[in-house]
């Protein structure tokens, strides 16, 4: 008769190894049992899902910095209202675009602290099931407050712009005018309070 071996937890039953949690194991048995594995996929699965979405946030800006740097450009040389509504489009566009991906990432990362997390303790995961050795080394919070910059940065310069170039500086009573420069007001309103609830998320969470 063959004497099983336990060796403090580490080469138990298998039925043993898939009931193995991270509280009552030792140490060097913590990757071990077929239950651990699907955690561990599960693990790598949500950390590719958060890199990709990372890339594709970075991408949306990169094309919104391009294509409204070209339109203000315009703007200079010749300056209309049309050009300032694209310009606003972009702009919500882009943040629109922005805070979903920020959404699917924060889902993410927080399914990875509750579900997964606890687990491998904190010994396998990054820091907060944030893909931290691929990110930038810039807190959470900068790298927010550069985008809400990138973003208003064309709406706020085209603002001041038109006023001093086609209303001459001064708010003209007229309805048309008057009406143009409402809604430029409420889009500019819209666009900063829907990064700044963007930013309110993302500063609950964890910094990574």
């Amino acid at each position: 008769m063959v004497e099983e071996q336990n060796d403090g937890g580490c080469n138990g039953t298998e039925k043993e190894a898939e009931t193995m949690t991270n509280y009552d194991a030792p140490k060097e048995c913590k990757l071990k049992g077929s239950q651990t594995d699907v955690y561990k996929s599960s693990y790598e699965a949500i950390r590719n899902e958060v890199l990709a979405r990372i890339s594709i946030r970075n991408q949306i800006l990169g094309f919104f910095v391009a294509a409204s740097g070209t339109l203000v450009g315009i703007l200079i040389n010749s300056p209309n209202i049309e050009f300032m509504l694209i310009i606003s489009f972009f702009s919500l566009s882009a943040a629109l675009m922005v805070t979903h991906q920020d959404f699917c990432i924060a889902l993410a990362e927080q399914h990875c602290r509750d579900k997964i997390k606890p687990h491998f303790g904190g010994d396998v995961l990054w820091n907060n099931c944030s893909p931290t050795d691929v990110k930038t080394g810039v807190k959470r919070w900068l790298r927010f407050i550069s985008q809400v910059m990138i973003i208003n940065f064309p709406v706020v310069f085209s603002l001041f712009y038109l006023n001093n170039k086609v209303f001459s500086g001064c708010w003209d009573s007229t309805w048309s005018n008057g009406y143009i420069k409402i809604s430029l007001l409420v889009a500019v309103v819209a666009l900063t309070s829907l990064l700044g609830i963007t930013v309110y998320r993302q500063n609950k969470l964890p910094n990574s």
